[in-house]
């Protein structure tokens, strides 16, 4: 027995075509193949991307939902979601890589665990040029992830999640420029959804120190106003609704105090090293 699964991810003409062709690549060699890979193309994309998407199309069952305007990550996964039918929806980004067998696990997992809505798991970082970083382990059971839901301990390219929930709860906000994961995470709690994460890495995760230096403080503010209303929204203690400002106040220090604090908030807490 196993579930049906989708896979939904979304590429712009800013992505890597080297990267997205890897991360396809591992879509391409699942040991539980997926029933459809859901790829949706925000705007216009380069030559070298549509080839690579031409050349994966020949191995994957893959859709193509195509937007005529790149309006930002959470719109283009909006979107994608309505197109998707099957019931499980497997979650990954055009530079990440899928472990081998990210869906069989997350598969039997489920089919032993009806109850689960939003499965996610660890993730073995990796930077731009393929080394290997550390390792993000995240809480495994339900009352411990809502818990600390203010520091997003769920890995957004981890994630297989129920269609029909996430669908019932809102879909994603298509006018989120960042933290679109963050602020459904917070409304699928909030409507009853159970969490859980695999205890062990399901997928390579693009991360170095050039991702704190991408943080301009608007996006982060923007962030601050999701956790903020969350927490409220869950009726959170109030150090919890201060703690989801720091990656704003990070992103105001110059860059070599900004790197030094993403450091030291590694060593005393890892879920505020967003």
């Amino acid at each position: 027995m196993q579930t049906d699964v989708s896979i939904l991810l979304a590429t712009y003409s800013g992505d890597s075509p080297e990267l997205l062709h890897k991360s396809l690549e591992s879509l391409e060699h699942q040991t539980l193949p997926p029933d459809e890979v859901i790829l949706v193309e925000s705007g216009a994309l380069t030559q070298a991307q549509r080839e690579v998407i031409e050349e994966k199309q020949k191995q994957l069952p893959l859709r193509r939902v195509l937007k005529e305007k790149n309006e930002g990550l959470g719109a283009a996964l909006a979107e994608g979601l309505k197109h998707a039918r099957c019931e499980w929806v497997a979650r990954i980004d055009a530079d990440d890589i899928a472990f081998t067998d990210r869906l069989e696990r997350q598969n039997q997992h489920l089919i032993k665990n009806p109850g689960i809505d939003i499965l996610g798991g660890g993730a073995v970082e990796i930077d731009y040029d393929g080394n290997i970083g550390k390792t993000r382990v995240m809480p495994t059971k339900h009352d411990k992830i809502s818990k600390t839901i203010w520091a997003c301990p769920v890995i957004h390219p981890s994630v297989t999640f129920r269609r029909r929930r996430i669908l019932e709860v809102g879909n994603y906000n298509p006018s989120l420029p960042r933290g679109q994961d963050y602020e459904l995470w917070f409304r699928a709690l909030h409507n009853g959804l159970r969490f859980e994460n695999l205890p062990d890495p399901v997928v390579y995760y693009r991360f170095s120190q050039d991702n704190i230096r991408r943080q301009p403080p608007r996006e982060c503010f923007v962030q601050g106003q999701i956790g903020w209303r969350g927490c409220r929204m869950l009726g959170l203690p109030l150090w919890q609704h201060l703690a989801v400002w720091y990656p704003f106040a990070r992103s105001l220090l110059p860059l070599p105090l900004a790197e030094a604090a993403y450091r030291f908030s590694q060593r005393i807490d890892p879920r505020l090293a967003r």
